[in-house]
């Protein structure tokens, strides 16, 4: 199965994908002049959910070797070592965390439910990890066949003007690029027909994907896609800013952001 990211290139696919939690409130505990805390503040996600709990210091110090336990595995699994906790129950238990050298310690309380849980901008925790299923096994695509499609449309690609230099318009529902000006994308604002090429971010990602899925009444255009991945289980991460989405190692080549 393909994981769904992004890379940012010549092509960026753009499409803000926002969806389920766990409640956690996390309490520190201060030892000399710095407390030790952790990046869950506050975790209401669902079963299946997975996230990756870290330590850090106020301070800005470097923490040594962190140790995590929970009071239930039953509600909450987490790596000792790691912090990577998975919710497997509904109910709610507490994670600990101690520095194993300094004895900081800090604890984060989860609460997990057995259904959707949206995420947020309040309640976004980095790397949240939700469903399991690959959009492209959902919407019927081949990832070699979308790799290429995306590939031979790039800058140096056999067809470099396909996508790039569409003139761009975020006012309405355009999806009708310099390569394909077919009437069926023929939709401009408000529903009105266009017959000049104009696109944008969700309608370049709609064509992307109506162009290589063989389940192309899946394809959402302007709306929908929230329902598509929560009612699909499609795999998704969650991120509260680009910086950290950029520099987590998870993005990949046709990813949805």
């Amino acid at each position: 199965m393909k994981k769904v990211v992004v890379r940012i290139t010549a092509i960026a696919v753009a499409v803000l994908l926002v969806a389920s939690i766990a409640i956690v409130a996390v309490s520190t505990y201060k030892a000399a002049t710095k407390s030790l805390y952790l990046s869950a503040k506050s975790l209401f996600i669902s079963v299946g959910d997975t996230v990756d709990i870290n330590s850090f210091y106020t301070d800005g110090s470097s923490t040594n070797k962190v140790a995590y336990y929970t009071n239930n595995s039953n509600i909450a699994k987490i790596e000792r070592g790691g912090g990577f906790l998975t919710a497997v129950g509904t109910g709610s238990t507490t994670i600990y965390a101690q520095d194993t050298v300094s004895g900081h310690k800090a604890t984060c309380t989860v609460t997990v439910a057995s259904g959707y849980v949206p995420v947020t901008s309040d309640n976004v925790v980095n790397t949240l990890h939700k469903g399991y299923n690959s959009f492209c096994d959902v919407l019927g695509i081949n990832y070699n066949t979308y790799q290429q499609w995306l590939k031979d449309r790039d800058h140096n690609g056999k067809y470099p003007n396909y996508y790039l230099g569409t003139p761009f318009d975020n006012d309405g529902d355009y999806r009708m690029p310099n390569g394909d000006q077919s009437s069926r994308y023929a939709t401009g604002n408000y529903g009105l027909p266009t017959t000049e090429p104009v696109t944008n971010c969700t309608g370049f990602v709609w064509h992307v994907l109506q162009s290589v899925s063989s389940k192309k009444y899946l394809v959402p255009a302007e709306t929908g896609w929230v329902t598509l991945y929560r009612d699909y289980r499609i795999s998704r991460y969650y991120f509260d800013n680009k910086a950290t989405m950029l520099n987590s190692g998870l993005l990949e080549k046709g990813d949805i952001i």
